[in-house]
């Protein structure tokens, strides 16, 4: 064999093997492709996996946990509402409507009724009343008539010739020949007076006059706290109290004093 006869078989040796080393490697990056692609999706769905687990684990938790916050939502409430002393019970009103005359309702026989906060009830009754319809918790009374609880069992009367109460601040204001009688045992009259039905407290600013079973109180003002256990008088005070027999009060004096004196003479 010659020289250029080799060169020649060489050359047609190397073309086929050329194509065969490229269609390998072009094999080969599509093995490495693929290889690739399916690792990444492989991680796509590993990712997704995750997230659903994770959303799965969040909707079981606020299933568990919404109802539990809506009972213990409820249950605060209900404990609130019994157990606060200091809470406002809605005032009630019982009304017979006459008639409206422009943005006025004339009401006969009005009563209202709500409570202080000690619980103890209190009335408001009156012959007649307006209300303003722009205002419906303002009501103008005509000879009003109030019953305040003081102690169980024992009331505080009030009367006045007419007054204004307020539903929602529990408040009214009297006002000509304002008396109170209280079943405590005192009996007070003035031409003006403010009351807080929910305190349980009364004050005026003009001069009052206190009756009492012992005697009786002329003052310039008067300051009523606590449903009536701590009152204050102001200004030119005048107290008079009625003489007690001390001896018609205790028996035994009342029977020394029977008794004859002096010493006998041997």
């Amino acid at each position: 064999m010659s020289w250029s006869g080799g060169l020649r078989q060489a050359a047609a040796f190397a073309g086929p093997m050329e194509r065969c080393l490229k269609l390998a490697m072009a094999t080969a990056d599509r093995t490495r492709d693929g290889a690739e692609g399916s690792e990444s999706y492989r991680k796509r769905q590993l990712r997704a996996f995750a997230e659903a687990r994770r959303h799965s684990r969040l909707v079981m938790v606020l299933r568990n946990a919404i109802p539990a916050v809506c009972v213990v939502a409820i249950a605060t409430m209900v404990l609130f509402t019994v157990f606060d002393p200091f809470r406002k019970v809605e005032t009630v009103a019982v009304v017979s409507t006459e008639g409206i005359t422009g943005s006025k309702i004339t009401m006969q026989f009005p009563k209202l009724s709500g409570y202080k906060k000690d619980l103890r009830s209190y009335d408001v009754t009156a012959d007649s009343a307006v209300q303003e319809v722009k205002r419906p918790t303002v009501m103008e009374l005509f000879n009003p008539n109030a019953r305040i609880e003081i102690e169980k069992d024992k009331y505080a009367r009030v009367t006045a010739a007419s007054g204004v109460y307020d539903s929602s601040a529990e408040k009214m204001k009297l006002d000509g020949n304002v008396m109170l009688k209280s079943d405590a045992g005192y009996d007070i009259r003035m031409e003006h007076a403010d009351i807080d039905l929910k305190a349980g407290a009364m004050t005026s600013q003009q001069p009052v006059s206190v009756k009492m079973n012992t005697g009786s109180i002329h003052a310039d003002t008067i300051e009523v706290e606590d449903s009536g256990k701590v009152i204050h008088f102001r200004g030119h005070v005048v107290t008079m109290f009625d003489a007690v027999d001390t001896a018609a009060a205790d028996p035994a004096k009342r029977e020394a004093d029977d008794q004859p004196s002096g010493a006998g003479i041997q």
